[in-house]
């Protein structure tokens, strides 16, 4: 009987299907190199596929793909409102430390990141992001499900193909397309090629065969996924661990000099003077952290890093406007989904005081606005302009009494400069600013043109730029220093999305009408006592689960946004940026900070608040965990995870066989030993390597009262720890007394010992063979 594959998959479909290491054999490479490309591998297999899903089957021109084998599609999203389509699929690599689980996710962080920087190039794409580097002697091969077809991106050294597999029902396989499309790279270089930056790009349906080309230099970073990468332990992606992987000093001298004749924000590799600097400089890790790039460049790391170190300060600040946005959110029924934090503690409100330093007006020198040597009456009619004419294409009643109009204001200017500064879209509106040298009624009428189309995009790029525009235009913050995020959410965003939307220039999102960065917010929170809990001194534990998540929904809430960016004309030269429909998280080591009973609920916390998020424009999203937990693989089917395993003797890890798994609903000790691979049990080592000394004495007992002194001398000969009596110096025999074997075993310290193991069977088991003299010591009821 056919497969039914719509039931199994749906244009929301996306998977990482499988990583395939390219033996580099046949290749023409140094033998300096060839170490280079070995060295991306570390303890994986060259010429191997790693499949993160099963029932995929890679041939030359298909890939059969067997859904009976597959999860349910709608495993994680069967209690989803009806309205909400997004497709979620979960899976996870598993095995010990040193067994390829980072290794892996690497692999895949280089394919994209080499991808990116083959279609974008290696310049700087925004004056305020970092540009991409190439890896140059990668060798690997990346399977992509997404919707109805299959993508296989190949990098071969400097070479790219990417091949393109349509589903074809009738045959249950992926056929390969006649798309094949070979994109060269091109060294950079100042006056050609990878410094050009290509964001114009034209949105094709995949889902579909294609007959001949397509264009997908132009297309494939919009339609596969963005990835946001989460790992917050200490002693990942230090860039100074990759210096194989380094750009010449050359190459980061031509696009650093290039860059700095551009305007842009850069250090010249001469101005470096540290060595740890210029190596990270030419590091490709330094191309992909947090960055001010619109969410155009399709992978990012979080958090940001420099030389490895992680700023846990500037951290809480961004996590705390990421939580911002979600303390707000509603579900479907009108209820606060993001307001309840892990261990019965609740957001009830939010304390704000204002912060004058988000408004000062002497800003004309700051780094984020950058406008040259303009004269200072020049750039205080420039500020006055943009204030005036924000007044009066939003309709702002300026006799409306507003507490702190003035700290308002000057970030309403320094907010939009800081825009046209940091994005490469507003390019040339920033250059025709710099270079003013009189303000007269003709620029005002520019900047006004202007201003009337930047008003129109609702992406995250303006969101702060609105929240104060909404606070100038209804005052819905008084004196107040606390406001109910319940009342606030009534009052100001549920009136105003339903009272103003049809205006052109009103907030079109919550997020628009959030508190505005002016003031300083701090949340209070209430335990089940109704005591103010600090938000500052939560446990570790809770402040890292609420950012994990808090931060990656507000990545999709900005991802989704990008949609909502005006279109170009003639009098808005802005370039339209890439939009992503699919979007793959991946977290590694995600069980860091949390208490097992989070990381038990973690997927689905995950999942509650993906179910209430209303996302326009997103279809699909994966979710892959490198991890440690059993709690967290309980929540995953075994179709769904990539097994590794390494033995302490091998220098390759090996994929284990998924039969003989168990995690979904799985009991933790038996997914412990067969999905973790404890060969030697679920006890901890010390207290076995106890129990083992305590079963070795018994041995020994029992054979002493059997007199059977040869087995006696064969036990302590075969357990060393028995040889630390001296009185062991000499062998069993017939000359051996009681009180020599009592002394040797020591029964005050087994009875002891006994008192404490809590695992009746076991203990039973050993009681049996204690002498009744000294039972009556032994708890027979442990607690």
């Amino acid at each position: 009987m056919k497969k039914d594959y719509s039931k199994r998959h749906n244009d929301g479909t996306l998977k990482i299907v499988a990583v395939e290491l390219l033996d580099i054999e046949g290749e023409n490479l140094s033998e300096q190199d060839k170490k280079t490309a070995l060295s991306m591998f570390k303890v994986l297999e060259a010429g191997k596929c790693y499949s993160l899903y099963e029932g995929y089957t890679f041939n030359k021109d298909n890939i059969v793909y067997d859904c009976a084998k597959a999860a349910p599609t709608n495993l994680y999203t069967y209690d989803f409102p009806k309205d909400n389509e997004l497709e979620i699929n979960i899976c996870s690599i598993v095995g010990g430390n040193g067994s390829g689980k980072s290794s892996l996710i690497e692999l895949i962080m280089r394919i994209l990141n080499n991808l990116s920087a083959m279609v974008i190039g290696e310049y700087y794409c925004n004056p305020k992001a970092e540009h991409l580097h190439y890896i140059n002697h990668l060798y690997a091969k990346l399977f992509i499900h997404i919707g109805n077809c299959v993508f296989e991106i190949i990098v071969k050294g400097l070479k790219i193909y990417v091949n393109y597999y349509a589903y074809d029902s009738n045959k249950n396989a992926f056929i390969k397309s006649e798309l094949k499309h070979f994109i060269p790279y091109e060294e950079f270089s100042t006056n050609h090629g990878s410094h050009k930056v290509k964001t114009n790009f034209e949105i094709k349906d995949f889902t579909q065969p294609h007959k001949g080309e397509v264009d997908i230099e132009k297309s494939l970073l919009a339609h596969i996924c963005y990835t946001v990468v989460t790992n917050y332990s200490l002693f990942s992606f230090n860039t100074l661990d990759y210096d194989r992987e380094y750009n010449s000093i050359k190459k980061e001298d031509l696009i650093r000099g290039k860059g700095f004749k551009d305007n842009y924000d850069v250090y010249l590799m001469k101005d470096l003077k540290r060595e740890v600097d210029k190596n990270e400089a030419r590091c490709w890790l330094k191309g992909i952290f947090h960055k001010n790039d619109g969410y155009q460049t399709p992978i990012v790391i979080n958090p940001m890093r420099v030389l490895g170190n992680i700023d846990v300060n500037r951290e809480n600040e961004l996590s705390e406007e990421r939580l911002m946005a979600l303390v707000f959110k509603k579900d479907l029924n009108g209820k606060h989904f993001f307001k309840e934090i892990r261990g019965g503690l609740k957001i009830e409100a939010i304390k704000i005081k204002i912060d004058k330093t988000k408004g000062t007006s002497n800003f004309a020198g700051d780094e984020n606005i950058e406008l040259g040597d303009l004269d200072d009456s020049v750039f205080k009619q420039l500020c006055k302009s943009i204030i005036d004419n924000v007044y009066h294409i939003a309709e702002i009643n300026k006799n409306l009494k507003i507490n702190h109009r003035d700290v308002a204001e000057n970030y309403i200017a320094y907010k939009i400069l800081k825009i046209i500064n940091n994005y490469t879209s507003f390019h040339s509106t920033h250059l025709y600013f710099s270079k003013l040298k009189v303000f007269d009624d003709s620029e005002n009428e520019k900047v006004k043109m202007f201003l009337e189309k930047l008003l129109e995009d609702h992406t995250h790029i303006t969101a702060k730029l609105w929240q104060v525009i909404s606070y100038l235009k209804y005052g819905y913050i008084g004196k107040k220093s606390v406001v109910k995020i319940e009342v606030y959410s009534k009052n100001v965003i549920d009136l105003h999305l339903l009272k103003y939307t049809h205006e052109k220039y009103h907030a079109q999102r919550a997020e628009e009408l959030l508190p505005p960065p002016i003031f300083k917010i701090d949340f209070n929170l209430y335990n089940k006592k109704r005591n103010l809990i600090p938000f500052h001194t939560l446990s570790s534990g809770q402040k890292q689960i609420t950012y994990t998540i808090s931060s990656f929904l507000y990545h999709l809430i900005n991802l989704d946004s990008v949609f909502k960016q005006p279109k170009s004309d003639t009098d808005y030269k802005v370039k339209e940026r890439i939009a992503y429909k699919y979007v793959n998280a991946i977290f590694d080591e995600i069980e860091l900070y949390f208490h097992p009973e989070m990381q038990r609920c973690f997927i689905e916390d995950m999942l509650n608040g993906l179910k209430q998020m209303k996302l326009e424009n997103i279809k699909g999203i994966q979710i892959m965990f490198a991890t440690h937990s059993p709690f967290i693989l309980s929540d995953i089917p075994k179709t769904n995870i990539l097994f590794l395993d390494k033995e302490e003797t091998e220098t390759v890890a090996k994929e284990a066989n998924r039969e003989d798994m168990k995690t979904f609903g799985a009991n933790i000790h038996a997914m412990l030993k067969s999905s973790f691979f404890l060969k030697n049990g679920t006890i901890g080592s010390y207290t076995e390597k106890i129990i083992r000394e305590i079963v070795t004495k018994i041995n020994l007992y029992k054979a002493w009262e059997r007199k059977d002194y040869l087995e006696m001398n064969r036990i302590t000969s075969q357990n060393k720890f028995l040889s630390r009596d001296k009185k062991m110096l000499s062998k069993f025999n017939e000359n051996t007394t009681d009180e020599t074997i009592d002394s040797i075993i020591n029964w005050k310290f087994i009875i002891s010992m006994l008192n404490l193991i809590e695992e009746p069977v076991f203990l039973s088991m050993l009681i049996k063979y204690i002498p009744k003299k000294y039972k009556e010591y032994v708890d027979v009821n442990p607690q």
